[in-house]
């Protein structure tokens, strides 16, 4: 694929994250020459499509616990119940942490911006294809083809389905909603990602152009105007490096409360949903109970956007966590040369803020957000799911 279709690419991915976050409420400001500027139509916009969707969201959760019919084991019902009450969680944290942290999201985005102007100096070359097509493919098959397989499921089922069409459209929308909030962290890691990968690129251009090893392993010291660059060079990569990890733990910190409770849904509805399908089964064919099959299918759908989402989240924090600490490894090859004392000293400096800061991606000190967690999650759903099993055959 060529350049100029990646970036083509890369642009109607962030005009569709931008537009959603729009129409969801969630991007509580303007953008205006490439920078994020207060706008109290947009706000307003925010506020009453907030207070509209939890509302609605509110009652439609309400109508849908009370008018679907569930196996005859309490516990069905009860995780149900707690699933219900943590989507409508994650939707009035979400709107809340946002009105509550504009100022902090505006300053977010225009340090971003800021950041890409300032790598432009270096005339990168070549842009991250992978970070583009995970983008793509999240959005197409993750957001837009799970919420269009909800919708459409219930849809062709409405006349076996006793919930009206007003609060499973809803559900679909909360469902919508969740994942643009987990999209704005999504974002934020391929962003950082992207920025931490130019500039590692940068530092290994650095140490190509000083380390000029000759046959003894000596290396030659560049005349004082390279030196200047170089130094130059340094301390602009070193403060970029330290912005991006700040945005990154900025955006985390706050919509934290959100992406805790999206971690603790995505939990709970694989072992419900997991739990509800095999206990329907088992009391089907006792014929205890009837169940259609669309609510087989939602279950399995469901679970499927879940656990792509939670994965999708792992794996970009990891991503981003890696790239970040990559770039002191690249700053220990240079231990051991002849450098010029200025760069030798900005060396210095970086290592030692690196070394000082950490790169890990967590939620309030509770838990990294990497790929332990997920090795913790489905040990933790195999558990309960032997528990309930073991409870569900003792009844």
């Amino acid at each position: 694929m060529r350049p100029s279709r990646q970036a083509l690419l890369l642009r109607c991915v962030l005009r569709y994250l931008y537009y959603s976050a729009i129409l969801v409420g969630i991007m509580p400001f303007g953008a205006r020459i490439r920078r994020f500027v207060w706008c109290r139509v947009r706000l307003t916009w925010s506020v009453l499509v907030g207070l509209g969707t939890i509302g609605a969201v509110g009652f439609s959760f309400y109508r849908i616990v009370t008018l679907i019919e569930y196996p005859s084991i309490e516990i069905v019902r009860y995780l149900f119940y707690y699933e219900f009450v943590l989507r409508f969680g994650i939707l009035s944290s979400c709107y809340v942490l946002v009105w509550v942290n504009i100022r902090r999201l505006r300053v977010c985005g225009n340090t971003v911006a800021i950041i890409f102007e300032k790598l432009r100096r270096f005339n990168v070359p070549w842009m991250d294809k992978k970070l583009v097509w995970y983008g793509v493919t999240k959005i197409v098959l993750v957001d837009i083809t799970m919420c269009c397989l909800f919708a459409i499921n219930f849809r062709f089922n409405k006349k076996s389905d006793p919930v009206p069409a007003f609060e499973r459209a809803m559900n679909v929308y909360a469902v919508f909603v969740a994942a643009q909030v987990s999209n704005v962290c999504l974002c934020t890691m391929y962003l950082t990602s992207y920025l931490f990968r130019v500039i590692n690129w940068k530092i290994r251009v650095i140490n190509r152009s000083l380390c000029d090893w000759d046959v003894e392993g000596s290396c030659l010291v560049p005349n004082k105007s390279g030196a200047k660059e170089m130094c130059a060079d340094l301390i602009l990569l070193s403060k970029l490096h330290f912005k991006t990890t700040g945005v990154a733990q900025s955006i985390f910190r706050i919509f934290g409360v959100s992406l805790a409770l999206i971690n603790l849904n995505q939990f709970l509805v694989v072992t419900s949903r997991v739990y509800f399908v095999y206990v329907s089964v088992i009391q089907e064919l006792k014929h205890e109970f009837e169940i259609t099959w669309n609510r087989y299918l939602i279950s399995v759908l469901y679970v499927t956007f879940e656990v792509v989402h939670l994965l999708y989240l792992v794996s970009s924090s990891a991503r981003s966590t890696r790239r970040a600490q990559k770039t002191l490894i690249l700053l220990t090859e240079f231990f051991g040369c002849e450098l010029d004392k200025s760069i030798e000293k900005q060396f210095q400096n970086f290592t030692t803020g690196l070394l000082l800061r950490d790169q890990n991606v967590t939620l309030y000190g509770l838990y990294r957000l990497d790929f332990s967690l997920l090795y913790s999650m489905v040990a933790a759903i195999a558990l309960k799911l032997i528990v309930l099993v073991q409870l569900q055959l003792s009844d």
